[in-house]
Formats: C-alpha cells, structure tokens, sequence
C-alpha cells in the first residue's frame, strides 16, 4: 500500500501496479512487474558479481566515500558515481583477463562471493577530483607509499611549500585489509597450485580501515626536513581499525600497510595483505584528489599480488554456485541428476 500523499509528490510504496519511491528530492514511480524472472545467463552472473563487489566496497568504506568525490552531493550522488566508476573498472578488467586466458594465479582482479557480506581488496577508484596528490607516491616495487627526499639544508617550511603541503590540507590513508586466513567462501571442485594459504578460489574476511591526517602550519619551522618526523607536520584527527599515530620520518621514508593498521590495533591482520589508497581533501571545502587504490605485497605462493577474492577466471563458478536454486544442483543429494 502507498504512503504520503500522491499528488504532492511524497508518495512511497505499492499502488496497484504502480510502485512510489522517492529520489534526488523527486517522486518517482515504475510499472510493477508481479512476475520477476530471474535471469541466469553467464553475462548476468559475472554483471551480479561485479556489482555485489563494488557495493561491498562501497559499504564497507561508506563514511569515506559517500563524499569522496568532488561536486556531488553527499550520500546518494557519491554512492552513484562510486558504484559506477568502479564498476566499469571492474568489468573491464574481468573480461580483459578472460579474453587474455589469464590463470586464476595471475589475475588482477577479484570478486566477491554470493552473499557475502565483506569486500575484497581490489585497485578502486576511491575519490575523484581536480584537488592534486602529490606529496605522497606509490612504490609499486616495495607496495608501499613513500615520501620525497629533503634538500641539502632544506627547512621543514621549504620543504611543505616545495611539496605543496599546506596547512589545513588533509591526507586520508584508506584500506581493505584481510583479517584472516579462514575462507568465507570457496568454490567447490577447485584446487589451484598454489603453495601459499590465500587460494584464488575463495574469499576471506577482511576489515575496512583509515586514518586522517592534517598538515600543521609549519611556516615558522626552521628545523631541518631531514631530521624532521611525520607527527612534525601532520595531526592525527581520526581513525579507524588503525594506529594513532605515525613514528617515521617526514622525508625520505616510507609509509606501509603495518604503520598504519598492526596486530595491536587488529591482531587477526595479515601483514601486506591489503588495498591501499590516500585521498587528498581540504578542511572544510569541496576538494579532493583522484585517487586509486593500490594492492599491497602478494604471498607466498601467489605469481601476483592477490586480491584474496574469487579471481576472474572462476567468478562465474562461484555465482553459479551460490544462487542455485533447489533442483537447479548438479549434485545428487540436492536432487541434480535425476
């Protein structure tokens, strides 16, 4: 049955063949279709499982990035351009590596299973913006963001002009991290070669984390940046599943997933087994970086850096093993080969 009054445009609900909902401010309506099919084609699964993923990334990390992206508005707008961007990037690079005939072992995307209720570390798009990023790099080689190197007699001040921090400015460190070894869910009749305890073939619990940081006004500071420390600069001002604080070097150092997320903060967290992002926002305003999650180290046993989801190779299987339907099994004792 509806509710609110229809005619002035605040209705929501049924209505005979008519559904009443509610979005961007607007009343909108659809035909209601009383006999649903349930489409169970290959294209349909792998479009399923791609977006299960992203809303699982979104949800997980959703007081992040329901205002991550520069000029929408918060909540439903920035939901929407989430879901969207990654959900190209993720399609695109599933049929990228199935048409390459990429091994389950070597793939760079991932998916998470049916009804799953964590996400997968996968390379997001986690803000977008015309806010640059630059202060922070990604070293693809060691997995891990590292900061520039100081000037000879450089000051702490030359250094954040030169590197663009200014004061007020916010660097948010953004993860997924795997938090345990035990699968949630494995596709069955699959073993993959591998030596490592991550298996391609399953999903396995993992945490949404962050830390927010603001650069201090360091415009007096005559201190050398050579010798100056990250807490010389920046204030905590938040965080979540993670450590308070960050005891390296402003210059010339490296930040990794365990300065910012340990075993005291989560002892179930397996080190360098993560996505790994920093946005770049500012106090109060509207701006922000385009930013991109990063994967962290692979492990032992794995030729790339895992994603520790279902691989693109066997999305399909996963999918079509988690939404059988009774009599729709293969498997004698759920009624299949009859």
């Amino acid at each position: 049955m509806a509710k609110g009054n229809m005619l002035q445009g605040m209705a929501t609900g049924k209505l005979g063949d008519v559904v009443f909902a509610r979005a961007n401010g607007e009343q909108i309506s659809r035909v209601r279709n009383r006999h649903p099919k349930n489409p169970r084609t290959n294209k349909q699964m792998y479009q399923r499982a791609v977006m299960a993923t992203v809303m699982q990334a979104y949800s997980a990390g959703q007081e992040i990035f329901n205002h991550a992206f520069q000029g929408k508005s918060v909540g439903a707008e920035n939901q929407r351009a989430f879901l969207s961007k990654n959900s190209k990037l993720l399609r695109g690079l599933i049929a990228a590596e199935l048409e390459a005939g990429t091994s389950a072992l070597n793939c760079n995307a991932a998916v998470v299973a049916p009804g799953a209720i964590t996400p997968v570390p996968n390379e997001y798009m986690i803000s977008e913006g015309t806010y640059p990023q630059n202060f922070l790099g990604w070293d693809a080689t060691n997995q891990r963001f590292s900061t520039p190197a100081a000037l000879e007699g450089e000051t702490v001040a030359q250094y954040a002009q030169r590197l663009g921090l200014v004061a007020g400015d916010i660097y948010t460190f953004v993860l997924m991290v795997i938090s345990g070894s035990t699968p949630s869910f494995t596709v069955r009749g699959v073993t993959t070669a591998t030596t490592g305890a991550y298996k391609p073939e399953s999903q396995y619990p993992c945490i949404f984390a962050f830390l927010r940081v603001q650069v201090r006004d360091v415009s007096a500071m005559t201190d050398p940046a050579a010798e100056a420390s990250f807490a010389d600069v920046f204030d905590v001002t938040a965080t979540k599943n993670a450590n308070a604080s960050l005891e390296m070097s402003l210059a010339s150092d490296t930040i990794s997933l365990t300065d910012i997320v340990s075993a005291t903060i989560f002892p179930a967290v397996s080190a360098n087994l993560a996505s790994f992002g920093v946005i770049r926002s500012r106090l109060d305003q509207d701006l922000r970086s385009t930013s991109f999650m990063h994967v962290a180290s692979p492990v032992s046993g794995r030729a790339t850096a895992g994603m520790y989801g279902i691989t693109s190779p066997l999305a399909l299987a996963a999918w079509q093993q988690g939404t059988e339907a009774l009599g729709d099994s293969d498997l004698i004792l759920e009624g299949g080969d009859e």
